[in-house]
């Protein structure tokens, strides 16, 4: 089904249960874990490429997720936030009054998605339960608006386990992306080739075979589009 994940890993993928996990957090942590590699670069271009390294990372894996819940037989797929854009379903339960009452996960032949009034999706169950869920895969937003509290300070935020998590491979990519753009072709592709090695470990239970030409940069053909001179080497 389009915008849902294949059946052999629907349900399968692991979503936080902690509370602690799904609190939200800054990008301070990957900026600090990075800047010190390099000195001299202007600090909000090093935070800028953290951000979209952020994004590129959630566009190919679909690990930013959420669990959306309606009180009716049908569940509008948009992200809670208004930065993020919905990319697929990744799971989906209905209530059954059995034992108690409780969530059961379905399959994808147990719900249709279909387009609202302006383009808006909706999964429908057909068994037309009393309460359904879904859970969805997401990404921010390439230009990120967010401002702190009050004030005009560009402070985008991201899931804590997705940065916990993943955090090395998006650090990686985001150092792929500021070599390159200082047209330090060796450094840009080391950090590149450690970007697609890590989001190769960790697609194993989020992605299947079939969907793994999607994820991989073509390392060659990006050190091109991104730094130009990077990949001839140093500039």
């Amino acid at each position: 089904m389009q915008y849902c994940l294949p059946d052999e890993l629907f349900n399968r993928v692991p979503y936080p249960t902690r509370e602690a996990d799904r609190e939200f957090t800054t990008l301070d942590g990957l900026y600090r874990e990075i800047a010190y590699k390099l000195p001299g670069a202007e600090e909000l271009a090093v935070r800028k490429e953290v951000w979209h390294s952020f994004v590129d990372f959630c566009t190919r894996m679909g690990a930013y997720m959420e669990r959306i819940e309606a009180n009716s037989s049908q569940v509008g797929l948009t992200p809670t936030q208004d930065s993020c854009k919905f990319l697929r379903v990744v799971g989906a339960e209905e209530w059954t009054d059995e034992d108690g009452g409780k969530f059961v996960p379905v399959s994808t032949t147990d719900f249709s998605i279909m387009s609202g009034e302006g383009g808006v999706l909706y999964a429908v169950f057909k068994s037309s339960p009393q309460k359904c869920a879904v859970l969805i895969s997401e990404r921010p937003s390439f230009d990120d608006q967010t401002k702190k509290s009050g004030g005009t300070s560009w402070e985008p935020n991201a899931p804590k386990y997705m940065i916990d998590r993943y955090g090395e491979c998006i650090a990686h990519g985001a150092l792929a992306r500021i070599y390159a753009m200082r047209g330090d072709g060796q450094m840009a592709r080391m950090h590149a080739t450690a970007y697609n090695n890590d989001l190769n470990r960790l697609a194993f239970g989020l992605i299947t075979a079939g969907m793994r030409k999607h994820l991989l940069i073509d390392v060659e053909d990006w050190l091109v589009s991104t730094g130009g001179t990077a990949a001839n080497g140093n500039g």
